[in-house]
């Protein structure tokens, strides 16, 4: 059996230790191009360039009402390659819930960003260390409630946080979205200290669906009520949060195939099993949650845990990777998770150059000062930061508009035709696969 997921998240210990060392004002990793929110497109105006070119602004905490974005919208589509016209908005919320598989109630801190048109406010400060003056905390809410914003929510990696990818999430803020993205709890930075501890997977999945009951049954007291669009639902993760994703797009458990390996060998995802009969049970009912209609799994691992179960994911899929992985090498994961999946409607976005963290904000974060990562994205070796989250955003926007409201102005770009990023990305469909 291939190394285990996730295990070489071990050096997360060092990232701990980093961090520790970090000012609480880290800086922007970003220039100021990356301080926009709202693309909230709906069925008739995604792709046609027309639409309502203003937005109400609902009343969402600290910031300075009378300091708002003067001009009007600009026509619609935007650009997948750019921010959109937004702001960006950040707040943070909490859901409690009873997970099956623990008698212990599990308690989730929530990253939340949204559109907003102030032009300035108190700048945010993501888990509670990193300062973001790109995004404004607890700003006015720029969604127009007729009009409600499509949502991404993403899945961290194993020891990490919901704000580990916020180029990502601060991009879809600056194009209309929605984006909440929970801390798994007992599988954070703070959690674990770096240490793997992948009975997390029979709770990560239970997460996604807790929160997207917690955000779907805003009250009428939510700052957030009636601005997110029930039936526009994206979900993302990195790494262990791109195993989350698969799972909840509708792959299904080879648990029986596990529990045979486990009979003869020994692996930490085996720790998942062993004599816990009904976490076994949960892993055979699977995750599905069919309010989710396109799934984005960025590095994702897991391959051995569902094998063939990965033809059951009927959702349309954008599979990305990176053929330099080092933590979860392309044979052993990427590979077979593609070669195993089923449908036309999939899409894989393999970055050439792209490591592990490329994926993320660690290279930007910490990546200058830990060998692992430079070994896995943070280095010169690799593809440009900026260049990588920019590719990332670009496909992420365009796919996700493409399956969510029919909009074919990237259309160009998801089939190859438009030629920006081929020097630094293959596509694949599934039936150019051998």
């Amino acid at each position: 059996m291939p190394s285990t997921p996730f295990s070489k998240h071990i050096f997360f210990i060092l990232v701990a230790v980093s961090f520790s060392l970090v000012p609480s004002g880290c800086g922007s990793d970003t220039d100021d191009k990356n301080t926009s929110p709202a693309d909230t497109y709906s069925a008739d105006v995604a792709g046609d360039g027309e639409g309502d070119e203003d937005a109400t602004v609902a009343d969402g905490g600290a910031a300075d009402a009378d300091a708002q974005l003067e001009e009007p919208l600009p026509p619609r589509p935007w650009s997948v390659s750019e921010p959109g016209p937004y702001q960006v908005g950040y707040t943070q919320r909490e859901v409690i819930y009873d997970a099956r598989g623990t008698d212990e109630p599990r308690e989730l801190r929530l990253a939340v960003w949204y559109p907003t048109t102030d032009v300035e406010g108190q700048e945010s400060r993501y888990w509670e260390r990193i300062k973001r003056k790109e995004a404004f905390r607890d700003a006015s809410i720029a969604i127009d409630p007729a009009e409600p914003a499509p949502l991404l929510v993403f899945s961290h990696g194993n020891a990490a946080m919901a704000e580990q990818s916020y180029f990502m999430a601060e991009f879809f803020a600056s194009h209309g979205w929605v984006i909440v993205a929970p801390d798994h709890q007992g599988n954070t930075l703070l959690d674990t200290v770096g240490a793997i501890d992948l009975t997390s997977a029979v709770f990560r999945s239970q997460d996604i669906t807790a929160v997207l009951d917690y955000v779907l049954g805003f009250d009428a007291e939510e700052p957030l009520y009636g601005a997110i669009d029930a039936e526009k639902i994206v979900l993302s993760g990195h790494s262990f949060g791109g195993f989350t994703s698969l799972a909840s797009s509708g792959a299904t458990f080879a648990v029986d195939e596990l529990i045979a390996f486990c009979e003869v060998d020994d692996d930490n995802f085996c720790e998942i099993l062993e004599g816990r009969e009904d976490w076994s049970d949960i892993l055979r009912d699977g995750f599905y949650d069919a309010r989710i209609k396109v799934s984005i799994p960025q590095a994702p691992g897991g391959y051995q845990a569902f094998r063939g179960g990965l033809a059951n994911i009927q959702m349309p899929t954008l599979l990305m990777t990176g053929r330099m992985d080092n933590t979860l090498k392309p044979d052993e994961e990427g590979n077979p998770i593609w070669a195993n999946m089923s449908g036309s409607q999939h899409l894989r976005v393999d970055v050439l150059k792209a490591g592990h963290f490329t994926f993320s904000n660690m290279c930007a974060l910490v990546g200058g000062t830990i060998d692992e990562l430079k070994n896995d994205g943070c280095s010169p070796d690799f593809i440009d930061v900026e260049l990588g989250y920019e590719i990332i955003n670009a496909y992420s926007l365009a796919f996700a508009r493409a399956h969510l409201f029919g909009d074919t102005s990237a259309d160009a770009l998801l089939s190859g035709e438009d030629t920006r990023y081929a020097d630094s990305v293959e596509l694949m469909r599934l039936e150019d696969t051998p």
